[in-house]
């Protein structure tokens, strides 16, 4: 005897319209939080708890959103990237001396409205960028394309599509970052890259030097005889800073900074235990405060001291662009205690620990990623030879 056995009936799904409306401000709130920190300091140095506290919410909230950290990087940088090759794909019915402007446009529209998304792309790590590669190769595709349309018809200043996408991915935001409280800053911004871009190659800005108006001139390399730069070589235990006089120099030792207790084990360092107090309710004692690593204190205390002795250099040689070269998770305790108008002095990072190089070696390393920093950057910060932005 055969016997039919009754699937139990699935009992459909009840959606709350102000539930989904309460999950997608809490969501909306998150990116918000998030963004904000990792922009700041950097995304390795954020944590999920910074995070959670900055957001408001709990940790079980959190993970029914996403799966961790990088899927919250991707969910943030993600926009950038589909609104951006959809801006591209429009291109493709504009005439060719138009592209060039329109993809400047793009740029500043998307620091408009994803600013933060913007910040956060150099520093994305292997995790979030499997979950972006397919909105990141769209992107680079669509980019791609125009700039050669641009390139054909003869619009481009190198008249490479290829060098022309690497001076816009390394030039455009760190010149609206430049030019973000300038009054006039968006018309600034637009001349200087659509004349980097697409402007002929004599068309070098002017700025007022020493006794009048003094021309900056570049060789076919792009260096400048005016810019001079401050290069800053950290990790855990040391700190050098130097000078570099041109693209083409030599690093000269300015200073040196050594962390005593870098070296050291935490238990050499003491306990770090917190204080206790007793209570008013059975005698019992228990911690006021949350326990605090002795070496991760002697760290950060580390760092205060290399980024104020930073900042007086700044000041004194009227603001030379700096390049900061350290490990991703050092780079972000530097954003976080640089004062603000010296993290915009900041023209390039190299996140990588080279501590222990030799400065023959340092040279080398950081001439050959200056080589790949457009003219237009350093020139957009002060030097000694000129004072203000």
């Amino acid at each position: 005897m055969q016997h039919t056995v009754k699937k139990p009936r699935r009992r459909e799904r009840i959606i709350n319209p102000k539930v989904v409306d309460r999950r997608s401000q809490v969501w909306e709130g998150l990116l918000a939080a998030a963004g904000r920190l990792m922009a700041d300091s950097g995304i390795a140095a954020v944590s999920v708890e910074q995070i959670l506290l900055a957001a408001g919410v709990s940790r079980g909230t959190f993970y029914g959103f996403c799966s961790g950290k990088s899927d919250l990087v991707a969910a943030i940088i993600e926009p950038v990237l589909v609104e951006g090759t959809a801006t591209l794909a429009r291109l493709e019915s504009e005439p060719p001396p138009r592209i060039v402007p329109a993809i400047v446009d793009l740029y500043a529209d998307l620091w408009r409205r994803h600013r933060n998304a913007l910040l956060m792309i150099p520093g994305v790590d292997a995790d979030a960028f499997l979950r972006l590669r397919e909105a990141h190769k769209g992107y680079t595709d669509a980019m791609h394309r125009a700039l050669e349309r641009a390139a054909a018809a003869g619009t481009l200043r190198n008249g490479s599509a290829s060098h022309s996408f690497r001076v816009l991915s390394r030039t455009a935001v760190p010149l609206l970052r430049v030019y973000q409280d300038h009054p006039d800053g968006k018309r600034l911004y637009r001349e200087s890259m659509v004349s980097l871009l697409a402007g002929s190659p004599c068309d070098f800005p002017v700025y007022p030097g020493d006794g009048g108006q003094q021309s900056i001139r570049a060789d076919h390399t792009g260096d400048s005889t005016m810019t001079v730069f401050r290069v800053l070589v950290a990790d855990k235990v040391k700190a050098r800073l130097y000078e570099l006089p041109s693209r083409r120099g030599s690093l000269k030792p300015l200073r040196s900074f050594v962390n005593p207790d870098g070296r050291k084990h935490e238990r050499a360092l003491g306990t770090g235990r917190p204080g206790r107090v007793t209570s008013g309710t059975g005698g019992r004692r228990h911690a006021y405060q949350a326990k605090h690593g002795l070496k991760e204190h002697s760290e950060e205390v580390f760092v205060r001291r290399v980024a104020t002795a930073l900042a007086k250099d700044a000041s004194a040689s009227d603001g030379a662009p700096i390049l900061l070269i350290a490990a991703p998770q050092l780079l972000g305790a530097y954003r976080k205690h640089l004062p603000a108008n010296v993290r915009d002095l900041v023209v390039m990072e190299i996140r990588l620990d080279l501590g222990k190089e030799t400065d023959i070696e340092l040279s080398k390393r950081v001439r050959a990623a200056l080589m790949d920093l457009p003219f237009s950057v350093t020139t957009a910060f002060g030097s000694p030879r000129r004072s203000g932005k």
